[in-house]
């Protein structure tokens, strides 16, 4: 049995098990013993029912084969980040367009991502994946959806100045093609956007 160590973040380490990939969330000792504990199991049961959901909606995400209170074991899904796929930029406008329709599916059934930059999607025959919802939710706030987008826009803006704009143009494009509530989240974005800017 092959295992290697995908991530280790403030919140889990993520390993490679063969052809699953096991998310332990780990212990905070600077957190009270009971808050740790529940903290880990709602936030665990929370990311097992978003990855459950995605899958009944049609968006393309790791299966989850088992879980227990504190751990997550999913199919490995191969390929490569979408951040390092961006480096092809005859691929970034399909790309876009693909991550674009992906979120709005998501928002259509009020899931929030709560993360969206492109190292937490993975491209698989040219598909997109949506991976590492630990902190995703359900929320019906048009602000929770608009800061999914704004969470994106930042990530490339910091990440590829050159590319953002092309990317998050097509991102869009399908956004409002695929989501009936597009323009009031959008609307939304605008208002974020423009409060960060007379901070």
């Amino acid at each position: 049995m092959t295992s290697r160590l995908l991530h280790r973040g403030a919140e889990a380490v993520v390993r490679q098990e063969t052809d699953t990939v096991v998310k332990k969330r780990i212990q905070k000792p600077y957190r009270h013993p009971s808050l740790d504990t529940h903290l880990r199991e709602e936030r665990t049961a929370t990311e097992v029912r978003i990855l459950q959901k995605l899958h009944q909606i049609g968006v393309p995400a790791p299966t989850v084969q088992e879980h227990t209170k504190d751990t997550v074991v999913m199919d490995y899904v191969p390929g490569d980040l979408l951040t390092h796929a961006l480096t092809q930029i005859e691929e970034l406008t399909a790309y876009g367009q693909q991550f674009g329709r992906l979120l709005a599916q998501m928002h259509a059934h009020d899931i929030v991502h709560g993360d969206t930059t492109p190292h937490n999607v993975l491209v698989w025959e040219d598909t997109l994946y949506i991976i590492d919802c630990g902190l995703s939710y359900h929320s019906q706030r048009d602000e929770d959806k608009a800061m999914d987008l704004h969470v994106l826009r930042q990530a490339m803006e910091a990440a590829y100045p050159s590319l953002c704009h092309s990317f998050f143009t097509a991102v869009i494009d399908r956004y409002k093609l695929y989501y009936e509530n597009a323009a009031r989240i959008l609307q939304r974005l605008e208002q974020i956007e423009s409060r960060g800017k007379h901070k």
